[in-house]
C-alpha cells in the first residue's frame, strides 16, 4: 500500500474527522500540486477496493464492510484523548467511545460498534479482566462515609473505603486495594485503605508515590545481598588476561551529581585522522547469566532517574563503585577502538576485553568550561579536549549529511534546595555532550556491526519509519508556514532533515522539531532488523551503558562469548527483548510522571498570577503551553475560552473560533493564568489571561 494509501485511510479514520472533498483532503495531507495526479489516482482506487466511499457533496468516509464484525475484544489503552483497542501487536482507533462502564486503561474487554445519530459509535459491552488492583487517590467525605477520588484521571470511578480511622484528614493522599467491583447501573467499587502518604505537598512522599503507582521493584532481595558480599574489587590476575590501557589518558565526562560511571574516552590523532577508544564497564564479569543479581537487573531493565534520587538497575556497590568506571582506580572494561579518517569516516574497529584506569573525573559544564577558555587546566587535558570536539564536530556533521535528524528536544531540570523546588529551567545542552553522544553513537555502530558478522539474531535499537497521517498533516502545516521543499514519494529522515536545515527562524525550527518527533514513532528493542529512522542507521544496537541498561548488559555477554570463543546459547533473547520494551515504557512514564507532579508541586504557589507562555501542542479539548519564566508545561481546555466557540484544525495545527476566527496557533505566544493544579494527576490548569 503507497504512502498516500496509508495516509489517506489514517486520516479518514480519525476521530475529529469532519467529511472533505478530494480537493480538501489533498491539501490538508500536504500533496503538492506537483503529485495530485498519483494522489488521486489513489482516492480512486480505494474507492474502488470498497475502503472509502463518496457522500454528499463528493467528500470521502470510511467505508464499514457489511461483514465486518461489530465485536472486538482486546486490552483498551488511552493516548492523546483517543481510546484504542489492542489485540498482540496490533492496535485500531475506536470510534467515540460512549460508553466504558468504568473499564479502564490495560483492561480486557469487548466493545461494539454501532451506528447512531452522530456516525460509528463504540461502547464496552463486557470487561473481561480488570488490570487495576490498587489506585492512588485524595481522602473525601460525602453524605454517604468516605470515597478516594483517583488522582489518575483515566479511572473513572471513585472506591468507597467506609469508616476511617479517626486520624486521617480529607485531602490526604493514600493507597486504596480494591475489594470488589459491583456491577449494575452504577458501578459500586469497594477498597480498603492499605497506606497512607498524608498530606500531597511534602515532596518527601513523592518517590514513594511513583515507586507504588508504577511498581518499580526498589529493595533488592536477600539473595541478591549475599551474592553482593561475595563480589570483590578485581585483581592482577584478572588484569594479566586483559588487553592494558592504563597507560593511556583516559577520562570520563558526565553530569556533576553522576556516581555510575558508564564510559570513559580517549582520542589521539594519526596520520590518517584518529583514533578512538570508548571503553564500557565489564559489568558481565559480575553478573552471570542465572545469579539472583541478573534476574532482578532484567525484572528492573532499566535505572530510574528522579531529580532527588535514583533507583538502580543494580546495587549501588556495582554501579556506583565496583563497576562503575571511577577516578584513580584499575577497572575491568570492554573497549572499542576505532580507526576514523579526517572526514568522519570508521575505517576499522577493534573490541577488547581490557582493563582501564580513569585519570579525570570531568563533567560536562568543566569540559565547556576548558573548551571555552574559562577554566584552566592541565596541558595534556585540554589538548585532549580539544581533538575531542574536533572529532565530535566532524562524526556530527557527516552523520547529518548522511540523513540523522537533529531535533532539538528540550527537557526540564528540576532544582531542590533544603526540601524546596526553588526553580524548574530547561536542561542545558552544552557542545560537551554531543562529544560523548557521537563517540557512543560511533561505539554502538562498531558493536552492532561485530554482532551481525557473528550472529543471526541479536538485541538491536530499532525506530520504525512515522505515521504517515501525522507526516502528511506536518507536512501540509510546513506548506502553510510557508516552508517550501519539494519531496520524494518515500519520505526518508535525509529529507526531513534537509527540511529543517531549510528553517532559519530558531522559533519556528524548534516547533517544527517537536511536531517532527510527534509524528514519528517510538524506539525500541528488537531481534528484527528493522533499521533506526531517526538516526538514518541500518543496524543499531546500545552497548555503551551496561550499568543502567540490561539490554546492554545482553549485549556485552554476546560479544564477550566471541571474544572468548565460548559457545554459548542467546535462544531466550525475544523473552527478553519482551520483557524490556515493557520495562522501558515504565520507566520513562515513571520519570515523566515525576516532573509532572514536581510541576504541579511548583506552580501552586503561583495560582492566580499571569505569565507569558508559548503554546506547544493542540488537540480537540484544548492547547499546552508552556512558561517562558519556567520549564514548565500546562493546558488550557477550549472550554475555559468564553469569547466564542473553537473548533480544532488539525491540519492548521490551530484553534479557531466560529464566530470571530479568531486562531489560536502552534507556536503563538499568549498571557496565561494559573487557575488551578492537581499534583499527583500532574496537571496545571491554565486559562488565556
Amino acid at each position: 500500500m503507497s504512502r498516500y494509501a496509508i495516509a489517506i485511510l489514517n486520516f479518514l479514520s480519525a476521530k475529529d474527522y469532519k467529511p472533505l472533498s478530494g480537493s480538501e483532503l489533498r491539501k490538508a495531507l500536504g500533496v503538492s500540486k506537483k503529485r495530485k495526479t498519483a494522489f488521486y489516482k489513489e482516492l480512486r482506487r480505494l474507492k474502488k477496493e470498497g475502503k472509502i466511499k463518496k457522500i454528499s457533496k463528493s467528500r470521502y468516509v470510511i467505508a464499514l464492510k457489511k461483514s465486518q464484525t461489530p465485536l472486538l475484544k482486546g486490552t483498551l489503552l488511552k493516548r492523546s484523548g483517543f481510546f484504542y483497542l489492542r489485540k498482540g501487536e496490533d492496535e485500531v482507533k475506536l470510534p467515540q467511545l460512549i460508553n466504558t462502564v468504568n473499564a479502564t486503561e490495560g483492561d480486557e474487554i469487548i466493545v461494539k460498534l454501532q451506528k447512531s445519530n452522530i456516525g460509528i459509535t463504540s461502547k464496552v459491552v463486557k470487561v473481561l479482566k480488570r488490570r487495576l488492583k490498587n489506585v492512588i487517590g485524595y481522602l473525601v467525605k460525602t453524605p454517604r462515609g468516605w470515597i478516594v477520588n483517583p488522582t489518575d484521571r483515566k479511572v473513572p470511578f471513585v472506591i468507597s473505603v467506609g469508616k476511617i480511622d479517626k486520624k486521617l484528614k480529607e485531602g490526604w493522599l493514600v493507597l486504596v486495594e480494591i475489594i470488589s467491583f459491583v456491577e449494575g447501573k452504577h458501578t459500586t467499587v469497594k477498597g480498603k485503605i492499605v497506606k497512607v502518604y498524608g498530606d500531597p505537598y511534602q515532596l518527601k512522599i513523592d518517590k514513594e508515590v511513583v515507586i507504588d503507582k508504577f511498581g518499580l521493584p526498589y529493595e533488592f532481595s536477600t539473595e541478591v545481598e549475599r551474592e553482593l558480599e561475595m563480589i570483590a574489587e578485581p585483581t592482577e590476575d584478572e588484569f594479566r588476561k586483559r588487553t592494558d590501557f592504563r597507560n593511556l589518558p583516559t577520562i570520563t565526562i558526565d553530569g556533576e551529581d553522576a556516581r555510575d560511571f558508564d564510559d570513559a574516552i580517549d582520542v589521539e590523532r594519526t596520520q590518517t585522522g584518529y583514533r578512538l577508544y570508548v571503553h564500557i564497564a565489564d559489568v558481565s564479569n559480575y553478573v552471570k547469566k542465572g545469579m539472583s543479581l541478573d534476574k532482578e537487573a532484567l525484572q528492573r531493565g532499566f535505572s530510574v532517574y528522579f531529580p532527588e534520587a535514583v533507583i538502580p538497575m543494580l546495587p549501588f556497590k556495582l554501579s556506583n563503585d565496583v563497576c562503575s568506571l571511577v577516578p584513580d582506580e584499575d577497572r575491568l572494561s570492554v573497549s572499542v577502538i576505532m580507526e576514523i579518517s579526517k572526514k568522519g569516516v570508521i575505517k576499522s574497529y577493534d573490541i577488547k576485553e581490557s582493563v582501564i584506569r580513569n585519570k579525570r573525573r570531568m563533567t560536562y559544564k568543566g569540559v565547556q568550561g576548558i573548551l571555552d577558555g574559562q577554566i584552566k587546566d592541565e596541558q595534556w587535558l585540554k589538548d585532549r579536549l580539544v581533538i575531542m570536539r574536533e572529532l565530535a564536530k566532524t562524526l556530527r556533521s557527516r552523520r547529518f549529511k548522511k540523513g540523522s535528524l537533529d531535533l532539538d528536544i528540550p527537557e526540564p531540570k528540576v532544582i531542590v534546595e533544603d526540601d524546596k523546588i526553588i526553580e524548574i529551567k530547561e536542561r542545558e545542552h552544552l557542545f560537551s555532550h554531543s562529544i560523548i553522544e557521537e563517540f557512543m553513537l560511533a561505539a554502538n555502530l562498531c558493536v552492532a556491526d561485530f554482532l551481525s558478522r557473528h550472529y543471526e539474531k541479536y538485541i538491536r535499537r530499532v525506530h520504525d519509519d512515522p505515521d504517515p497521517v501525522k507526516l502528511s498533516v506536518l507536512i501540509a502545516f510546513l506548506r502553510k508556514m510557508g516552508v517550501k521543499f519539494e519531496l520524494q514519494d518515500e519520505i526518508t529522515s535525509k529529507e526531513l532533515q534537509k527540511i529543517l536545515k531549510s528553517i532559519k527562524d530558531e522559533k519556528l525550527k524548534k516547533i517544527v522539531s517537536q511536531l517532527m518527533l510527534r509524528s514519528l514513532k517510538r524506539a525500541e528493542y528488537s531481534t528484527q532488523s528493522k533499521g533506526h529512522f531517526a538516526l538514518h542507521f541500518e543496524n543499531y544496537t546500545h552497548f555503551t551503558s551496561p550499568i543502567r541498561r540490561y539490554p546492554d548488559l545482553v549485549v556485552h555477554r554476546m560479544i564477550k562469548a566471541v571474544l572468548e570463543k565460548k559457545r554459548e546459547s542467546f535462544d531466550n533473547l525475544e523473552d527478553i527483548t519482551s520483557t524490556i520494551k515493557e520495562r522501558e515504557l515504565t520507566t520513562e512514564n515513571a520519570m515523566f510522571y515525576m516532573n509532572d507532579i514536581k510541576a504541579a508541586h511548583f506552580m501552586r504557589q503561583y495560582i492566580g498570577e499571569v505569565f507569558d507562555a508559548t503554546i506547544t501542542t493542540i488537540i480537540p479539548s484544548g492547547f499546552f503551553v508552556r512558561l517562558k519564566e519556567h520549564f514548565v508545561e500546562g493546558f488550557v481546555a477550549v472550554s475555559s475560552l468564553k469569547d466564542d466557540y473553537y473548533e480544532y484544525v488539525e491540519y492548521m495545527y490551530a484553534m479557531v473560533g466560529k464566530r470571530k476566527k479568531k486562531i489560536f496557533r502552534l507556536g503563538d505566544d499568549v498571557r496565561v493564568m494559573v487557575v488551578n493544579v492537581d499534583k499527583f494527576a500532574g496537571e496545571i490548569d491554565f486559562t488565556v489571561a
